[in-house]
């Protein structure tokens, strides 16, 4: 709506039409149009029964008879709590009032002149009072003809114990305003039964023309049914491109309404949609609506200025959709708007981009339709665009499938195939097979010249054993070319193996290697590995520094560097060397990651830090400092990645990171900015502000103030030696500088219109607090497709479940309501529904394989709806990660090698397999790996029990129609009048340094579930780690553990890695006397 609109509201109330609805449908015989409505530009001449039909359509019995006046209805919702609810300016006498209308009554006996400030400023105390013939009424007198603020402050008591939560601003401009047409709410499905109409708003507009035009379903396809932006008076409505009827409708009515309201007032007009249809035919409604005034020239009466006009896509239904799309299958389930109740027999197509069906259905008892995968894999004009159901009376429902689903981002559903607040990524995979591979080696690093020994799990998606499948490894090289590739018929143990022997000139980068399962689309399981020319470490390094605490302003936190020889011996007199980076940290709040912090105009220059070096002492520890005082002043919420590098005797550095999170003021402000969708020309936008400590916990902050700019960017061609430049300079406009009240509780809300264009938000607060926000209105604005759900609360009841067991949930919705429950991961794997009461309720599940090791719970609640109570009824969601104890299905591994071994004795490793049945076997690898090639890539043992037992993402998407409804019940209907690769090479010839990794392959263990692995000797010094890895056809488990092998006296004869002509080596001889005799 154009900017300084005066959003008084008026709802058109006029009697119901008697006659009029037959006057104006012209003889269906003469084949030109139907309704009233001429045939639209491109469309062809219908055919029609006797009756004036259109094949295929449903009598519609509410034709000319739109709901009474009387009918019951909520009109203009007003907003809830205590709120400013609309405003209007009082002319009635010599000097206008400017009034505020508040949700409700005040009280008489009050003085509010003290919560009212005016803006530019009267000169004086403001005279304000309650209208007593509208007792939620403040009128303020003494504003002159001057375009002025008023500002309602914080604490304006009502009637009882009603007191304003926060400031309002309310802005009342003079003088004559341009016409303007639009559509009350931003949706686009309009609820049929007990249907007043759609609301249509005006602002100096006396009468109304309009059309209705349909198009028919299969043409829908090739549409966007979107709320597209109102066309000011002068401006081109731009109706055309998939938005626009004219190339795929006809027109069904046209004619057109009056408007009743008072001049410069917003008028809401409702438009009888269900009582100009003679027919309901499966498909959807485009109004147009334009300003119709007496004055006023039309669309092809000549030259001069186009009126005011809107259009708007309407999907008349008394059905809702919901679905639920997954690596298996799109469910849709079907639901009355009126009922909210599942719909059982309708029928439901699945429709591919040209129109034609790729499936059909009848919707079950659940009201649900399940299509499979494959028939979502279409391409071009098969790629499927739209589920729709058709209702019993003609009517149609539409889920787009090109809509962006309901954003559960901030419902915690990180898992393996993402990352979760402050955790790393714990792998991922792509879902949508039948089969679950999990993919391991011996190590995440190889040289040109060694075998790679890879182990393939191959299960199906309840973690069971598979073996009957055919299917291929393949190995690739960096470049993405296949090296090598290893088919096999079956996996009669359970799983498969496969050596890689990499020759000398292998290129060096990252490989990888998938494993593919005929008959089946994508990766069943994935894993990389790098191929280097690498030395293995010899020293291990730790860092602490209490990370988990911020760096306070003006503390200097120690980091204790320690030190050690894998083989034992105590890392003392190495030299250390520390270094730090402080940077912006772009995640400071894990908990509020959707809100913006710090400055956005200068930023943080990143800063990098030397800590300097010492010498570790005789238990191999040293100290570097990290004073958070270098970061300097700044707002900004910074992190240091702080890295300790210990060097070897022979002077390779080994380094180890640490990051610690430095917060140089004890406040910061979070700014979340959401533009909400079809504001026009000036769009809304809503302003979410917050306060936190420095360990992120919310806190209240009086005394905060905030400044909005508007930033207008001018371009300056300047000529400098001889040559031609440009550059851009900025002008600052204040809009506004307001106080704000930052709670603990609730965010503060800052809600204005602004006009296109480049906008800054500085938020400032006590002891240099401050955030600036740099965004932007009416481009590139994050606007949300539909309504945000309200939440369900679902608390899990039941302790420690396992697989199998019965659960006990508790289901807390904001109302009362029909409830669905599906149970999912990346596919549904349960549906359940039920009704909710308004106290909330409980829920038993019963779990079960399918669940692996836990599952998410995702509830929706919705209202029925009622012409009183919920005219556009509400649903509200919540989410719940259920884990579950696989109990029966996870082994325990023991390992029973010795803490140390002698370098030249052989490796023993004796196995024990704990949770098998009676007399069962289980398959077993193991490998022992030294710990210096493991720490090059931070190599985490493998873990087949996290990896089908953890926690899985939830990747299935949520969508449903009930973001996009209208209110249908704004008021009476009106009188409506009827007119007319990286290189490769043979690298280096001789590594100086041993590879140890020792494999095993597949072993069994007996029935008593040990087994004892023996490997060849490792014969060097440092420590290995073993790891074992088991499963049956059922269960699977994992266990690692460090050994220390070493000779009594270590001797280590460092050389140099490189050397040139002429360059004089100097080799270094350690000696560890670690357990040996004392002696010369």
């Amino acid at each position: 709506m154009p900017k300084g609109l005066s959003p008084t509201v008026a709802v058109v109330a006029a009697a119901m039409l008697a006659l009029g609805f037959g006057g104006g449908y012209v003889a269906a015989t003469t084949g030109l149009f139907t309704g009233g409505g001429d045939s639209g530009p491109s469309s062809s001449v219908a055919t029609v029964d006797k009756d004036g039909r259109t094949p295929g359509a449903s009598v519609w019995n509410l034709f000319g008879k739109p709901r009474g006046a009387n009918a019951p209805r909520r009109g203009i919702p007003k907003p809830d709590g205590f709120a400013v609810w609309r405003t209007r300016l009082d002319t009635s006498a010599a000097e206008p009032k400017a009034c505020v209308e508040l949700s409700r009554e005040l009280d008489e006996a009050k003085s509010y002149s003290d919560y009212v400030l005016v803006s530019p400023d009267l000169g004086g105390t403001p005279a304000v009072s309650v209208n007593p013939k509208n007792k939620a009424e403040l009128c303020i007198a003494g504003m002159g003809f001057n375009d002025r603020r008023v500002t309602l402050l914080k604490g304006l008591p009502g009637k009882g114990n009603d007191k304003l939560a926060s400031n309002a601003d309310v802005d009342f401009t003079f003088g004559e305003k341009p016409p303007y047409v639009g559509f009350a709410g931003n949706g686009v499905i309009l609820p049929r039964e007990d249907s007043d109409g759609v609301g249509i708003e005006t602002v100096n507009v006396s009468r109304l023309a309009i059309e209705v035009w349909r198009v028919s379903d299969r043409n829908l396809v090739r549409k966007s049914i979107g709320a597209p932006d109102p066309t000011g008076e002068g401006d081109y409505p731009g109706d055309y491109g998939d938005d626009s009827p004219d190339d795929e409708g006809r027109v069904v009515w046209k004619g057109d309404v009056a408007v009743r309201g008072g001049q410069g007032e917003r008028v809401t007009t409702v438009f009888p949609l269900g009582a100009v249809l003679k027919e309901m035919k499966a498909g959807g409604y485009v109004i147009k609506a334009r300003d119709a005034s007496a004055g006023v020239k039309q669309d092809g009466e000549g030259e001069g200025t186009n009126p005011a006009q809107a259009r708007r896509w309407i999907m008349f239904t008394d059905m809702a959709l919901a679905g639920y799309d997954g690596a298996e299958s799109l469910d849709v389930v079907v639901r009355s708007l009126k009922s909210a109740k599942t719909m059982a027999g309708v029928r439901v197509a699945l429709v591919a981009r040209n129109g034609e069906d790729l499936a059909e259905a009848k919707s079950d008892g659940s009201g649900r339709v399940r299509f499979l995968r494959p028939l979502l894999k279409g391409e071009n004009a098969l790629k499927p665009k739209m589920v729709m159901a058709y209702g019993p009376q003609g009517d149609l429902a539409v889920l787009d499938l090109d809509r962006s689903p309901v954003d559960l981002s901030k419902q915690g559903v990180g898992g393996r195939n993402g990352p979760a607040p402050d955790e790393d990524e714990t792998g991922g995979r792509i879902a949508g097979a039948d089969v679950d591979g999990y993919l391991y080696g011996d190590r995440g690093i190889y040289r040109p010249g060694e075998t790679v020994h890879l182990t393939a799990m191959i299960r199906d998606l309840q973690s069971k054993a598979v073996k009957d499948r055919k299917g291929v490894i393949v190995v690739k090289r960096p470049s993405g070319v296949e090296f090598k590739r290893f088919a096999f018929d079956g996996a009669p143990k359970g799983a498969v193996t496969y050596d890689v022997a990499l020759p000398k000139s292998a290129p060096r980068g990252r490989w990888t290697a998938t494993l593919t399962i005929e008959g089946l689309d994508g990766e069943a399981g994935a894993l990389s590995f790098s191929v280097e020319d690498f030395a293995p470490q010899r020293l291990a390094v730790d860092t602490e520094g209490n990370a988990k605490v911020p760096v306070a302003a003006g503390e200097t936190r120690n980091v204790a560097v320690t030190a050690r020889f894998l083989y034992g011996a105590v890392g003392a007199g190495l030299q250390t060397q520390g270094e730090a980076r402080l940077a912006a940290d772009p995640n400071p709040f894990p908990a509020y990651r959707d809100y913006r912090w710090g400055d956005e105009k200068d930023g943080f220059q990143e800063k990098f830090l030397e800590l300097g070096s010492s010498v570790t002492d005789g238990e191999g520890r040293a100290i570097l400092a990290v004073n958070s005082a270098e970061a300097g002043e700044t707002v900004v919420p910074l992190k240091a990645t702080v890295t300790a590098s210990v060097f070897e005797p022979g002077g390779r550095p080994v380094r180890e990171s640490l990051f610690l999170k430095v917060r140089t003021k004890a406040l910061y402000y979070g700014v979340k900015i959401d533009e909400a969708e079809g504001g026009g020309s000036n769009p809304s936008v809503g302003i979410d502000v917050i306060a936190v400590n420095a360990a992120g916990q919310r806190i209240a902050a009086p005394g905060t103030t905030y400044t909005l700019i508007s930033e207008n960017w001018d371009y300056d061609w300047f000529q400098q030696d001889g040559r031609w430049q440009w550059r851009r300079t900025s002008r600052d406009a204040v809009i506004t500088k307001q106080t704000i009240s930052v709670g603990a509780g609730a965010p503060a809300k800052i809600g204005r219109r602004l006009e296109w264009g480049d906008y800054r938000l500085e938020i400032e607060g006590p002891d240099g607090a401050k955030t600036l926000i740099r965004f932007s209105s009416g481009w590139g604005g994050a606007a949300q497709d539909g309504e945000a759900p309200d939440f369900v609360r679902i608390g899990l009841n039941t302790k420690s479940p396992g697989q199998g067991d019965t659960i006990d949930l508790t289901i807390k919705s904001p109302y009362a309501g029909e409830a669905q429950v599906a149970v999912a991961t990346d596919r549904v794997i349960e549906f359940k529904t039920f009704s909710v009461p308004a106290g909330g309720t409980t829920l038993k599940l019963k779990t079960s394989a399918a669940w692996g090791g836990g599952a998410y719970v995702l509830v929706s609640v919705v209202q029925p709806r009622d012409p009183v109570a919920t005219p556009k009824p509400r649903r509200a969601l919540g989410l719940l990660y259920v884990p579950l104890d696989p109990k029966a299905r996870k082994l325990t591994v023991e390992l029973g090698t010795p803490e140390k071994l002698n370098a030249k004795a052989d490796v023993v490793v004796p196995v024990t397999v704990k949770g098998l049945g009676v007399g069962q076997r289980a398959k077993v690898t193991v490998a022992a790996v030294d710990e210096g090639i493991l720490r090059l890539t931070k190599f985490a043992s493998p873990d087949p029990a996290k990896w089908y037992f953890g926690k899985r993402a939830l990747t299935i998407d949520y969508m449903d129609d009930y973001g996009r409804l209208l209110d249908p019940n704004l008021g009476a209907p009106a009188n409506v009048n009827f007119g007319a690769d990286q290189l490769g090479g043979e690298g280096l010839t001789v590594t100086p340094i041993k590879s140890v990794a020792l494999w095993s392959g597949i072993v069994e263990t007996d029935i008593f579930g040990k087994a004892k692995v023996t490997l060849p000797a490792a014969d060097f010094n440092g420590e290995l780690r073993v790891m074992a890895v088991a499963w049956t056809d059922e269960a699977v488990g994992s266990a690692s553990k460090p050994m220390t092998v070493r000779e009594p006296v270590v001797a280590d004869l460092n050389l140099p890695r490189f050397l040139s002509p002429g360059d004089k080596p100097v080799a270094t001889l350690e000696l560890h006397n670690v357990e040996g005799k004392a002696g010369d």
